[in-house]
């Protein structure tokens, strides 16, 4: 297992994230920001007004419940868990580089849900897009979007949801002494509950959900910050530091700042991989441009919650940093791993309560995250099997596969699951990153045809007799 761990090693660090993949998602982000003149942020307000736009067609899933789904996608166990691996392995400064990648990668979320929605078919009575929709329609390559729509299918299907299975169920062994076989079996079970039957039940769950958990989320972090207030200033001024500073006490472990901040807000937010695009091209929405807004204000929600993460653990001192040789910058919590970081933040306030409210905080964004990844690969299989017969076969055997991965993923330690995870963000990101420049000319359009639409004062519905679900 360790000769696996350190091939895993040499293909994350050395191929997937090098530099110059971190060179090319800030560089792409800053283009498609300069490119819309930042539309994301001009049109800041709206987006969340359009988060509850009136669904005109009951039979389509309703654009809050599209939200629903991405926000289940994005705020994964990454929002905990990654924030506090992210500080263990490249300190607070780390949290920065999480900032950054958000602020101009929000600006990829709208490229790619734009396009989504633009590009998006019916299938079944329901809507279903995404890269591979938007490469088959948009760069009118076919073979190029089956080989996508396998390798998406694979990354964002089945490896990417791996630490989120892993996460969980090594949280509630450390937290609250539940043994990993119990979680396995409950994983799966609740996984054959939901993904077994009508695709209604991953909606249904996913706006029931979503809205509870975020809300115990901010909640207590909120709370702990609230009796930490006078600590707030100096939480900045180290973050800043350490991003910047090379003769802090950080120093010497900037550029792993810079990657792990990169690499861990990329991993959360997930804009500019091609995951939430296949959930985004759901909704019914008036106007492609609506999605991609609102999808861009998902980005900012969910940094918002590694904001609050990081904050708190910074905050009670909950927190160690160790350089790539092992040794230790900072020791806030001796011989305690990065995975309990947040459990004794919320303790510091919460003592009786602190690892249950971790702990269940973990399940609910674990599980929907997962939910959201199988929802990513179902909708790649469906356009790679266009045979309703074939396409049926083929579901029961992702969805046994589905089901016996996550919950095999619940007996191992997170360290490979990171490393798996990983490769597929990165392998996502490179593919999706390349599609959105070749198609950057589509969405600059379809945003000019918004802009006008919104100088006119009206609000129609977008028309175009070229794509499939928006002819008149």
């Amino acid at each position: 297992m360790k000769e696996f761990d350190k091939f895993l090693d040499g293909i994350v660090n050395n191929i997937i994230w090098g530099w110059p993949l971190i060179i090319l998602i800030l560089v792409m982000s800053l283009y498609f920001g300069f490119k819309t003149k930042f539309c994301y942020l001009r049109y800041f307000f709206k987006s969340s007004k359009y988060m509850f736009e009136k669904n005109e067609d009951k039979t389509k899933v309703s654009p809050f419940q599209a939200i629903s789904l991405i926000i289940a996608n994005q705020a994964g166990t990454g929002n905990i868990i990654g924030v506090a691996a992210a500080i263990f392995l490249g300190g607070p400064g780390a949290i920065f580089w999480m900032w950054i990648t958000a602020l101009v990668g929000s600006s990829l979320s709208f490229a790619e849900n734009t396009l989504a929605q633009m590009y998006k078919s019916e299938i079944n009575q329901e809507y279903r897009g995404g890269p591979s929709y938007y490469i088959l329609k948009g760069l009118k390559s076919p073979k190029m979007a089956i080989i996508v729509s396998f390798i998406l299918l694979l990354c964002l299907g089945l490896l990417m949801p791996t630490i989120q299975s892993a996460t969980i169920s090594n949280a509630l062994e450390q937290n609250l002494s539940i043994p990993k076989i119990i979680t396995a079996l409950l994983i799966g079970f609740n996984l054959i509950i939901i993904i077994i039957g009508e695709n209604k039940k991953i909606v249904t769950s996913a706006s029931l959900i979503v809205p509870f958990m975020t809300i115990l989320f901010f909640g207590s972090t909120l709370t702990v910050l609230f009796f930490n207030l006078d600590k707030v200033n100096d939480v900045f001024y180290l973050i800043f530091n350490n991003a910047f500073n090379q003769n802090a006490v950080f120093g010497a472990i900037i550029g792993e700042a810079l990657s792990h901040g990169v690499r861990r807000g990329l991993f959360t937010h997930e804009a500019g991989l091609g995951s939430t695009p296949n959930t985004a091209a759901s909704g019914n929405v008036r106007h492609p441009v609506h999605q991609g807004l609102t999808s861009s204000f998902c980005v900012f929600l969910d940094i918002l919650m590694c904001t609050l993460t990081a904050f708190v653990i910074i905050a009670t001192n909950s927190y160690n940093v160790v350089t790539s040789s092992g040794d230790f910058l900072h020791v806030g919590l001796n011989g305690v791993n990065y995975e309990q970081f947040a459990q004794h933040a919320l303790s510091s306030v919460f003592p009786n309560t602190g690892s249950l409210l971790v702990s269940i905080s973990i399940l609910l964004f674990g599980f929907m995250a997962i939910v959201g990844a199988f929802y990513n690969g179902q909708t790649n299989l469906y356009f790679i099997f266009k045979d309703e017969k074939k396409r049926k076969r083929t579901m029961k055997i992702y969805k046994v596969t589905f089901i016996f991965t996550m919950a095999i993923c619940c007996l191992y330690e997170t360290t490979t699951a990171w490393k798996l995870t990983d490769i597929a963000v990165g392998v996502a990101a490179l593919i999706n990153l390349i599609v959105l420049f070749l198609l950057r000319n589509d969405v600059f359009t379809c945003l000019k045809d918004y802009e006008e639409n919104i100088k006119d004062d009206k609000n129609r519905k977008y028309i175009n007799e070229k794509l499939e679900c928006w002819k008149k």
